[in-house]
């Protein structure tokens, strides 16, 4: 027998799942269920691209009923994997997509610790989500978003600075109809997912505990003066915020029967704290996501005053992660393609262009800002804007690779310089394959640059992981393992690939291409408020 952890991720696109044997220290199953499929065996017809219901203009929902069904379906898919035997996993944990809120009516907890085992759980659920839940996302609250952050500042409380996305907005929205009144616990989707496990209710892991903005900084518990802010009952519906290394409680009945009976579940998180507690292998290294969005982040043991990135970690050592999002990053990319008239997905266009063009494009530089833009901030979306030089693809892609690295790099050095001295950049997410702009990466950034092993699943493996850190803290005999010791473990066995510097070519970029990207970016760019 060996020791086996589950990390589950469940995004708005899929929900997956890998098997982690701790004692041969491998992945050893691993599972992905695309939304779509998953919400329409319930009947429920999501985007394809994004997997969400689109519920009024900029209001996005994943209904409780898909995420309940994605619970059944993918703990029924591992169950009946026969590559490793369901008695073995001791423990799970979750990463979930950041920030999404549900809203939970009285009864819940009863009918998930003893559930009906004839009864589907998804149907047994259905009626106890209120009617605009969970909550993904919901750009239309602005000011609710301006109006707790001003209460908070002249109140003098230490909680983040807020944003559209975050649950603290979009709960205030919400007091007063019947997706906050009828609700008897609200909780961040992370917490939801181990509550479908184990029946056991909590409000969240750090991490999005933190982008709550009801959550003291200093304390990472809840801030009774910041809940109030939003509405007096507030606390009546929240449990406290899950600390590092917790084991939540045993799966229920329900899916004990699957074979799992030795399963517990711990705490869980969005998806940068998960696949941060991978990828941020050692706390000198910055952790670039290459996803649609691109986000930047760090470990850290303080918090930086009025930051929107100040989240939480899953490890007690550095308790704080501290994030930078930019909106345009892989999708300026397909931007750029479809500009040109290709499809949006010939990547293979990008490499042979990058190839057959120089470093620092001539002197060519972009803003490839397609959508709005949030580093630096440029909420208007002006398009692709060149610094005067003709239009052409080769010139157009590189500009973009080029802009957007000097950009996020550029932002996490001056954000971070107080934190830590940057002495690497671990990659994950789908753009990290293309060796082309990893070069580009590694050239702007002058460290060495580490893509992932199986980065593509860094969320789940940082799931894995944490869960069989927590499990073993739990243990009497290796109750003093901490989890950069698994972490750097699983890594020491599953190496990074790793992209070393052109020294010449990062002299260039450093002292010549950088500043003027800069200067330049600055130039179209808006103050915040």
């Amino acid at each position: 027998m060996t020791r086996k952890f589950i990390g589950f991720n469940i995004g708005s696109t899929s929900v997956g799942a890998i098997v982690y044997d701790y004692d041969r220290n491998e992945i050893v199953a691993k599972h992905k269920l695309p939304m779509v499929e998953v919400a329409a065996s319930v009947g429920v017809t999501v985007t394809e691209e994004e997997g969400m219901v689109e519920n009024g203009k900029g209001n996005f929902v994943i209904p409780g009923i898909v995420i309940a069904k994605g619970a059944e379906m993918i703990i029924d898919t591992l169950a009946n994997d026969n590559s490793f035997a369901n008695e073995e996993v001791l423990c799970g944990s979750n990463s979930f997509q950041g920030h999404l809120t549900a809203y939970l009516k009285q009864g819940v907890t009863q009918v998930l610790q003893n559930p009906d085992p004839t009864t589907p759980l998804h149907q047994q659920l259905a009626s106890f989500f209120t009617c605009d839940c969970p909550t993904w996302m919901n750009s239309t609250t602005k000011e609710q978003t301006e109006r707790l952050n001003d209460l908070a500042t002249k109140a003098g409380l230490n909680v983040i600075k807020m944003a559209e996305r975050y649950p603290g907005p979009q709960i205030l929205q919400r007091v007063g109809i019947t997706a906050y009144d009828d609700a008897s616990t609200i909780m961040c989707g992370n917490a939801l997912w181990a509550f479908l496990l184990t029946g056991v209710p909590s409000f969240s892991g750090p991490g999005d505990a933190a982008a709550s903005g009801f959550v003291n900084l200093e304390t990472l518990k809840l801030d009774k003066d910041a809940m109030k802010l939003i509405a007096p009952d507030l606390e009546r519906k929240v449990a406290e915020v899950t600390p590092p290394g917790t084991i939540i409680g045993k799966v229920s009945p329900f899916f004990q029967r699957k074979g799992f009976v030795n399963m517990g579940m711990s705490t869980s998180d969005q998806d940068n704290i998960k696949s941060g507690a991978y990828a941020i292998f050692r706390p000198d290294i910055l952790q670039v996501s290459l996803g649609t969005s691109y986000t930047a982040y760090i470990v850290s043991k303080k918090t930086i005053a009025g930051f929107e990135g100040n989240f939480a970690s899953n490890d007690a050592e550095y308790p704080y992660l501290l994030l930078l999002c930019k909106n345009n990053g892989s999708g300026s990319i397909s931007g750029v393609l479809s500009m040109h008239h290709y499809s949006a997905k010939a990547f293979d266009k990008v490499t042979r262009s990058l190839r057959r063009s120089q470093p620092g494009n001539e002197g060519r530089m972009a803003l490839p800002w397609f959508k709005p833009e949030i580093i630096p901030y440029a909420p208007h979306a002006p398009g692709f804007v060149r610094n005067n030089y003709a239009k052409g693809f080769r010139a157009d892609i590189r500009a973009a690779v080029e802009g957007n690295a000097a950009s996020l790099l550029y932002a996490a050095r001056e954000k971070f310089k107080d934190m830590v001295s940057i002495t690497g950049v671990s990659f994950v997410g789908g753009a990290k394959q293309n060796p082309e702009i990893m070069k580009i990466w590694a050239n702007m950034a002058g460290v060495d640059c580490y893509e992932m092993a199986m980065g593509e699943d860094a969320a789940a493996i940082g799931a894995a992981l944490t869960a069989a850190a927590d499990y073993l803290r739990n243990q009497p005999e290796t109750s003093s393992l901490k989890l950069t010791d698994v972490v750097s473990r699983f890594v020491e066995k599953h190496k990074p690939t790793v992209t070393t510097p052109d020294r010449d070519i990062a002299e260039m970029y450093r002292t010549k291409f950088m500043p003027a990207y800069v200067a330049f970016e600055a130039a179209h760019a808006q103050q915040r408020r």
